[in-house]
């Protein structure tokens, strides 16, 4: 009869054994999200403003293309906090990054076109760029935050930020070497979409690793505006 009654430590073990495979292969896929997360924003913080030089921006488009993509970065972060209580915050962060990899696609697919106004173009897409990556950033954060331990909290983020400066100094020495070759080659258009489709190849395997990673709060927790 008493091998009929569950046992209590025996499930309470099999739980721990469960959180500990998940919480480990999230941890991995979240460093090695990093890595390829990097190829993107190293990119956006580097080469944006070489990409609209050569296309030959006004000074006033020079200012634009600092402050409306932060303008509305800004905005998007208060907005965040609304759209992720109505949205599964896995979803949502793996859907925008999904989406980020197009918009990356499509600033490199401008250096292969001859627009009549590419740095209008070039503004445009970068603040959708910036406007995506500050709608999901809180709520990357919150995620991780309800992932790693508090006692691992220290060297998980010190290690993944030490990944993300390697792979974002090693693409900033990368590209400015492809660009270099293209230029000396007269192709340097070639050189911008070749580095833009990099990052949105990077930006794309990021999100799939977002989206095998573990989320234990799938569903938002802020239910009150549904009937």
């Amino acid at each position: 009869m008493n091998s009929l009654v569950p046992n209590p430590d025996s499930s309470a073990m099999s739980a721990r054994s469960a959180r500990s495979s998940w919480l480990r292969r999230t941890l991995r896929l979240s460093q090695q999200e990093a890595v390829a997360s990097a190829t993107m924003t190293a990119t956006g913080d580097n080469f944006f403003n070489a990409f609209a030089i050569h296309l030959q921006a006004s000074a006033m488009q020079m200012g634009a293309l600092t402050a409306v993509p932060q303008l509305f970065g800004a905005w998007m972060q208060l907005l965040s906090i609304w759209i992720g209580a109505r949205l599964p915050r896995k979803q949502l962060v793996v859907a925008v990054a999904a989406f980020q990899s197009v918009v990356v696609a499509a600033i490199g697919w401008i250096a292969t076109q001859n627009l009549s106004q590419p740095t209008v173009w070039l503004i445009v897409l970068a603040t959708v760029y910036s406007t995506a990556l500050n709608l999901i950033q809180p709520h990357w954060r919150a995620w991780m935050g309800s992932i790693v331990p508090a006692r691992r909290r220290g060297a998980f983020f010190a290690v993944r930020t030490r990944l993300t400066m390697v792979s974002s100094l090693l693409i900033f020495i990368a590209g400015g070497g492809m660009l270099t070759l293209c230029a000396q080659r007269g192709s340097p258009g070639l050189g911008f979409a070749l580095l833009f489709g990099f990052a949105a190849l990077g930006r794309a395997s990021s999100s799939t690793l977002l989206w095998k990673m573990h989320d234990p709060e799938p569903v938002s927790p802020d239910q009150s505006h549904r009937v």
